[in-house]
């Protein structure tokens, strides 16, 4: 019973959400009086309504279009380089960009993107300027009879009584405590 509650908890703990769309086919569904295919997840081919889930990774929604099945003129699966395809030129016309982070790809606006690089450029010519102020010959160690490198000083390792006091009178306490309360207890 209590291994299966601890179980249960360390799965929830260790639990970690997949990212958008893994494990899941991406199909091309071409619909009558649709202009372009749809691109998305369909979990059941079986039914007369087929609901289709679009696969927009830069904007995730779990919308789903609702087609009857004899509209639906052709379907097939996705290859890995149409899919990567798709995303770069959707991605663009909706206006965003794929960035790679330390955490992984995401979709950011175009105009965030520009405004981070514009950024991180002016934060390194800042930087670099900053630099350019102090020549190399500032930037080497000084002398040994400088004051700077003056050794620290050396204090000595406290006793065990400064170690130990706060310990001893917690536990002083915790004890009188315990005292008054049996005392009051069993009168």
């Amino acid at each position: 019973m209590i291994a299966g509650i601890l179980l249960v908890i360390t799965a929830a703990v260790t639990q970690t959400s997949a990212p958008y769309g893994e494990g899941r086919t991406v199909w091309i569904v071409e619909v009558r009086g649709v202009d372009e295919p749809i691109y998305g997840f369909v979990d059941d081919w079986d039914r007369k309504v087929i609901s289709i889930e679009p696969y927009k990774p830069w904007k995730p929604d779990k919308k789903k279009l609702s087609y009857q099945k004899d509209k639906i003129v052709d379907k097939r699966n996705v290859t890995a380089r149409r899919l990567k395809e798709y995303v770069k030129t959707e991605c663009r016309k909706a206006g965003f960009e794929q960035v790679v982070t330390p955490s992984g790809e995401m979709y950011v606006s175009i105009e965030e993107a520009r405004l981070a690089k514009a950024s991180r450029d002016s934060a390194s010519t800042v930087m670099a300027a900053e630099a350019a102020k102090f020549p190399a010959t500032q930037l080497q160690p000084r002398s040994e009879n400088s004051d700077l490198e003056a050794e620290p000083e050396q204090r000595e390792a406290p006793g065990i009584v400064a170690q130990w006091w706060g310990h001893a009178v917690v536990l002083l306490i915790a004890v009188s405590l315990v005292l008054l309360t049996a005392k009051v207890s069993f009168r």
